[in-house]
């Protein structure tokens, strides 16, 4: 008895009508506390969007990387280049992508030789690209590990 008169009761109190202000102050206030809880998350987000493009690049990297396991899979070796992974790459208009290619360490002057080996189940892939409009590039390069390297930093202070 005493469980269904206190069903009862709070069925009574659900019923009541309350003035319409209280019902908005609880809906403001619910808010208020949702967006209190998510603070450091919207921050990051709208204030710092010098990160998303090298986020982006990161991501892209991890496709190359799943497309490469995918390719390796069905043909018993990695992809030589994007073409034969049948993949067009984004443009973000910051990072260029390369798939086994030297080419953008010699351009750069960079000291760092990676020869992909033929008949050896090894990939990389890199991503170039320059932040702040400096001499400086941003890279990061994935291998068939799946391992994501930052080999120089655009934005070092």
């Amino acid at each position: 008895m005493p469980l269904d008169s206190l069903l009862q009761a709070v069925l009574k109190c659900f019923s009541m009508r309350f003035p319409r202000w209280i019902g908005i102050a609880i809906v403001l206030l619910v808010l208020f506390v949702a967006v209190v809880c998510i603070k450091p998350e919207l921050r990051a987000f709208f204030f710092q969007p010098g990160k998303w493009p090298q986020e982006r690049a990161k991501v892209t990297l991890r496709i190359i990387a799943n497309l490469q396991k995918n390719y390796f899979e069905s043909q018993g070796r990695y992809a030589a280049d994007f073409k034969e992974l049948n993949w067009h790459l984004p443009f973000d208009g910051v990072y260029n992508y390369y798939l086994n290619d030297n080419s953008i360490f010699a351009d750069m002057k960079v000291s760092l030789s990676i020869n992909a080996v033929e008949d050896r189940p090894i990939f990389y892939a890199v991503a170039a690209g320059n932040r702040d409009d400096d001499e400086t590039l941003d890279m990061w390069l994935i291998d068939n590990s799946g391992r994501l390297v930052h080999l120089m930093d655009d934005q070092t202070d």
